[in-house]
């Protein structure tokens, strides 16, 4: 099956199942990881033949019924976009970091269903390098992981919390290059021992996608901790990966709110070229100069866009659109420091 059949099955089956959305968007807070599984789960399903997180990202955004979802799984393939590329290039085979749990999976023996993850990165201090408190040590054969981390998203739902720290396992810190500390990046499964979650009070925007406070004082084996630099081999690359394919996911949601509601077909050919660039973006280096420009140009003409979508969408739904659109305006402070690293043409790559 390619992504355009794909693409086209969700929008005939758009209008069926409006009525099983519009109620599932009714649930309350309590109800709200259900509903992210729920969304999870159809969504393995349908892209299990497509191998691409980009093209899987369109997809999904496709079959969204609202930005939320959309932003959901967004996430989910360029997280796990990310983590394949820093596993590919660490020293551990995936198979050893992704095997098995030790817990029976929370949705059965599903063979297409793939974890549903969350990055903890940000902390009371900020999101940087050098803001991280939380800390990872070695602890008799294995690993101690400390800290308070918070805005984890998705992570009450997840069956997997990667997390960034810094890293105090060397014997000697002093042979390290100075500048910014190492950081490590493990997984920490759901319902260990010493994980505590604290659902924060939903944001302003995109109601459905839920963010949690973290508290750590958990004992991990060696195997948890991803291979290498966590900052440069996950953290950093995952946060283009966010831009490109949540982006992408929303144009494909809003590309398909357009077909259903008529919009001008210059409006949507112009969002389907927008899903289709920021899809490419997992196929590409995420370190070269043209890689970043790509990206760059592609959300901007994606924000062009923004006026006119407003102006197209029907007025019963263009009060939760104005309020989720919002979304487009998370991570600018990213955005800035990735185009002042750019520099002017002919500079090295960042």
């Amino acid at each position: 099956m390619s992504l355009a059949d794909a693409t086209a099955n969700a929008n005939a089956d758009t209008a069926a199942d409006a009525d099983t959305d519009a109620a599932a968007d009714a649930d309350t807070d309590a109800d709200a990881d259900a509903t992210v599984t729920r969304w999870w789960r159809a969504h393995c399903a349908r892209s299990a033949e497509l191998k691409a997180a980009g093209a899987r990202a369109c997809l999904g955004g496709a079959w969204a019924h609202s930005v939320g979802e959309a932003f959901a799984l967004g996430y989910q393939e360029a997280l796990a976009a990310a983590l394949d590329d820093a596993l590919a290039a660490g020293a551990l085979a995936a198979a050893a970091v992704l095997g098995a749990t030790g817990a029976p999976s929370p949705f059965g023996a599903a063979p297409t269903l793939r974890p549903l993850r969350s990055l903890s990165v940000t902390e009371a201090t900020g999101n940087g390098p050098r803001d991280l408190r939380a800390t990872l040590t070695r602890h008799g054969d294995g690993l101690r992981l400390r800290g308070e981390k918070r805005f984890a998203t998705l992570a009450t739902a997840a069956d997997e919390l990667w997390v960034a720290a810094v890293d105090g396992t060397a014997a000697d810190v002093s042979q390290r290059a100075p500048g910014r500390p190492e950081i490590a990046v493990v997984r920490v499964m759901r319902g260990g021992e010493g994980l505590r979650l604290t659902p924060m009070p939903p944001l302003g925007f995109v109601p459905e996608v839920s963010h949690a406070f973290v508290d750590l004082d958990v004992e991990l084996p060696t195997s948890a901790r991803l291979p290498g630099d966590g900052w440069a081999g996950l953290v950093k690359p995952f946060g283009a990966l966010e831009d490109a394919l949540v982006r992408a996911a929303l144009a494909s949601y809003l590309a398909a709110q357009g077909r259903s509601q008529g919009w001008p077909p210059a409006l949507l050919a112009a969002l389907e070229g927008c899903a289709e660039a920021l899809a490419a973006f997992d196929a590409v280096s995420k370190v070269e100069r043209q890689a970043s420009v790509s990206l760059e140009a592609a959300m901007a003409a994606l924000d062009a866009l923004i006026p006119a979508v407003d102006a197209a969408f029907e007025p019963s739904a263009l009060t939760d659109w104005r309020r989720d659109q919002r979304l487009l305006q998370v991570a600018t402070r990213r955005r800035k420091a990735r185009l002042l690293a750019l520099g002017p043409p002919g500079a090295a790559s960042a």
